[in-house]
């Protein structure tokens, strides 16, 4: 019974906190330049990567990354994503630290030198708990990734228009 319930208050404290695995609020739609993502199965077998050229009623331009530029029906279109910054992963190392070495902890014989079967088990457990924590958010932190954020393809609207000096470029929303 004692083991168990050090069990579950080492599991209860390694766990993180709701508000760190929530999902990223939506943004906006993407603006000319910016790098999407999109899933067309009318168009392309495979996931189409690169910037937004341009954008109108019935279609978005995008260049890949190859250089070639693939027009896409918006009706076509199942997945929108746009690159919204660069994000690390501490969260992910410091969880994945943490319960590797409680695993540890738990894992040691109870007839070894270091036994985690007497009185101090928790605090051993909470110990190495917050140590593997630290190492994996260290980690974590140098991996760095993009942060891809789902858009509604029919909010996407570019415009360009003629001025005195240049050309004005414009984006609409739709709600």
């Amino acid at each position: 019974m004692r083991r168990l319930l050090t069990t579950s208050l080492v599991l209860l404290l390694s766990m993180p906190p709701a508000f760190m695995l929530a999902d990223e609020a939506p943004s906006g739609p993407p603006a000319e330049g910016d790098r999407i993502r999109l899933k067309a199965p009318g168009v392309a077998d495979r996931t189409i990567i690169g910037r937004l050229l341009r954008a109108d009623q019935s279609a978005l331009a995008v260049t890949r990354d190859d250089g070639s530029v693939v027009d896409v029906p918006r009706s076509a279109i199942q997945e929108l994503e746009v690159v919204r910054g660069r994000r690390s992963h501490a969260k992910t190392g410091a969880a994945i630290g943490a319960a590797a070495m409680v695993g540890v902890v738990l894992a040691t014989p109870c007839d070894s030198s270091v036994s985690p079967c007497d009185a101090y088990s928790a605090v051993y457990a909470v110990f190495f708990g917050l140590l593997g924590a630290a190492v994996g958010a260290g980690i974590g932190k140098m991996i760095k990734t993009d942060r891809w954020v789902k858009v509604d393809p029919g909010r996407v609207e570019v415009a360009v228009a003629p001025m005195r000096r240049g050309v004005a470029f414009g984006v609409s929303v739709r709600f």
